[in-house]
Protein backbone atom coordinates (compact mmCIF):
# COMPACT_ATOMS: atom_id res chain seq x y z
CA UNK A 1 0.00 0.00 0.00
CA UNK A 2 1.33 3.20 -0.73
CA UNK A 3 2.15 6.50 1.71
CA UNK A 4 -0.73 8.31 0.26
CA UNK A 5 -3.23 5.25 0.58
CA UNK A 6 -2.18 4.75 3.79
CA UNK A 7 -3.20 8.12 5.10
CA UNK A 8 -6.40 8.35 3.43
CA UNK A 9 -7.30 5.16 4.83
CA UNK A 10 -6.21 6.65 8.31
CA UNK A 11 -8.57 10.08 7.79
CA UNK A 12 -11.20 7.91 6.71
CA UNK A 13 -10.79 5.20 9.51
CA UNK A 14 -10.44 8.45 11.70
CA UNK A 15 -13.33 9.66 10.70
CA UNK A 16 -15.37 6.90 11.75
CA UNK A 17 -13.91 7.12 15.24
CA UNK A 18 -14.87 10.97 15.42
CA UNK A 19 -18.51 10.25 14.11
CA UNK A 20 -18.78 6.91 16.34
CA UNK A 21 -17.37 9.34 19.43
CA UNK A 22 -20.34 11.46 19.41
CA UNK A 23 -22.94 9.22 18.58
CA UNK A 24 -22.10 7.57 21.40
CA UNK A 25 -22.31 10.70 23.49
CA UNK A 26 -25.36 11.97 21.93
CA UNK A 27 -27.14 8.49 22.97
CA UNK A 28 -25.76 9.12 26.70
CA UNK A 29 -28.35 11.92 26.46
CA UNK A 30 -31.15 9.63 26.92
CA UNK A 31 -29.66 7.26 29.19
CA UNK A 32 -28.15 9.33 31.73
CA UNK A 33 -30.36 11.56 33.84
CA UNK A 34 -29.86 15.33 33.26
CA UNK A 35 -29.21 16.16 36.79
CA UNK A 36 -26.03 13.45 37.09
CA UNK A 37 -24.94 15.07 33.51
CA UNK A 38 -25.22 18.45 35.44
CA UNK A 39 -23.16 17.88 38.18
CA UNK A 40 -20.49 16.41 36.30
CA UNK A 41 -20.19 19.35 34.03
CA UNK A 42 -22.34 17.88 30.64
CA UNK A 43 -24.84 19.78 30.75
CA UNK A 44 -26.30 22.93 31.87
CA UNK A 45 -29.85 23.46 32.29
CA UNK A 46 -32.57 26.57 32.95
CA UNK A 47 -30.46 28.54 29.76
CA UNK A 48 -32.51 31.42 27.95
CA UNK A 49 -31.67 31.51 24.54
CA UNK A 50 -31.87 34.54 22.12
CA UNK A 51 -30.33 34.83 18.71
CA UNK A 52 -26.90 36.20 18.17
CA UNK A 53 -24.95 38.16 15.20
CA UNK A 54 -22.50 35.97 12.97
CA UNK A 55 -19.71 33.88 14.00
CA UNK A 56 -16.32 33.65 11.39
CA UNK A 57 -17.50 32.11 8.81
CA UNK A 58 -20.85 33.47 8.63
CA UNK A 59 -22.45 30.04 11.06
CA UNK A 60 -25.38 31.97 13.08
CA UNK A 61 -25.10 32.40 16.81
CA UNK A 62 -27.61 31.54 19.62
CA UNK A 63 -26.81 33.13 23.17
CA UNK A 64 -27.41 30.97 26.17
CA UNK A 65 -27.33 32.53 29.59
CA UNK A 66 -28.41 31.83 33.42
CA UNK A 67 -28.64 33.82 36.33
CA UNK A 68 -26.07 33.15 38.84
CA UNK A 69 -27.26 31.36 41.52
CA UNK A 70 -24.97 31.44 44.36
CA UNK A 71 -22.64 28.23 42.87
CA UNK A 72 -19.71 27.96 43.84
CA UNK A 73 -18.37 27.26 40.57
CA UNK A 74 -19.98 28.58 37.04
CA UNK A 75 -21.93 26.61 34.88
CA UNK A 76 -20.27 26.36 32.44
CA UNK A 77 -17.03 25.19 34.22
CA UNK A 78 -16.52 22.13 32.16
CA UNK A 79 -16.91 23.45 28.59
CA UNK A 80 -14.22 25.18 26.52
CA UNK A 81 -14.60 26.87 23.08
CA UNK A 82 -14.67 24.57 20.23
CA UNK A 83 -16.23 21.97 22.28
CA UNK A 84 -19.23 20.12 19.99
CA UNK A 85 -22.83 20.68 22.09
CA UNK A 86 -26.61 19.75 21.24
CA UNK A 87 -28.96 22.39 22.56
CA UNK A 88 -32.75 21.64 23.57
CA UNK A 89 -35.38 23.59 23.84
CA UNK A 90 -38.23 22.97 26.70
CA UNK A 91 -40.36 21.96 23.80
CA UNK A 92 -38.02 19.17 22.33
CA UNK A 93 -36.51 21.17 19.53
CA UNK A 94 -32.65 19.91 19.38
CA UNK A 95 -29.94 21.89 17.25
CA UNK A 96 -26.06 20.76 17.14
CA UNK A 97 -23.42 23.30 17.20
CA UNK A 98 -19.85 24.54 18.22
CA UNK A 99 -18.64 26.61 21.33
CA UNK A 100 -17.70 30.17 19.79
CA UNK A 101 -16.94 31.98 23.05
CA UNK A 102 -17.58 30.72 27.06
CA UNK A 103 -17.97 32.85 29.93
CA UNK A 104 -19.12 32.09 33.57
CA UNK A 105 -22.78 32.34 32.95
CA UNK A 106 -22.70 33.10 29.01
CA UNK A 107 -21.88 31.09 26.11
CA UNK A 108 -22.59 31.47 22.44
CA UNK A 109 -23.08 28.75 20.35
CA UNK A 110 -22.28 28.61 16.27
CA UNK A 111 -24.85 26.34 14.60
CA UNK A 112 -24.13 23.96 12.22
CA UNK A 113 -26.79 24.65 9.94
CA UNK A 114 -29.88 26.80 9.80
CA UNK A 115 -31.10 28.57 12.91
CA UNK A 116 -34.68 28.14 13.59
CA UNK A 117 -37.35 29.91 11.92
CA UNK A 118 -38.21 31.01 15.54
CA UNK A 119 -36.05 30.21 18.44
CA UNK A 120 -38.67 28.36 20.99
CA UNK A 121 -39.56 30.56 24.11
CA UNK A 122 -38.80 28.88 27.21
CA UNK A 123 -35.51 27.12 28.86
CA UNK A 124 -33.14 25.31 27.03
CA UNK A 125 -30.26 22.47 27.65
CA UNK A 126 -27.15 22.59 27.21
CA UNK A 127 -25.17 19.05 26.58
CA UNK A 128 -21.62 18.72 25.99
CA UNK A 129 -21.11 16.13 23.02
CA UNK A 130 -17.30 16.19 22.15
CA UNK A 131 -14.47 17.88 21.05
CA UNK A 132 -12.87 18.35 17.65
CA UNK A 133 -10.08 19.22 18.78
CA UNK A 134 -7.76 15.47 19.47
CA UNK A 135 -9.17 14.54 15.89
CA UNK A 136 -7.70 17.50 14.26
CA UNK A 137 -4.54 16.79 15.93
CA UNK A 138 -4.46 13.38 14.82
CA UNK A 139 -5.29 13.51 11.28
CA UNK A 140 -2.39 13.54 8.95
CA UNK A 141 -1.73 16.26 6.60
CA UNK A 142 -1.63 15.68 3.38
Amino acid sequence: MKMLERLNLLRDLLEIEHRAELDQNKLELSRVPVQVRETLGKSVTRLSAEEGDLAQGGYPLIIFSRQPAGEEISPFHAMSRGDLVCAESATGQRFDGTLYDVDEYVVAVALNGRPPELLPKGRWSLHLVGSDATYRRMKPRP
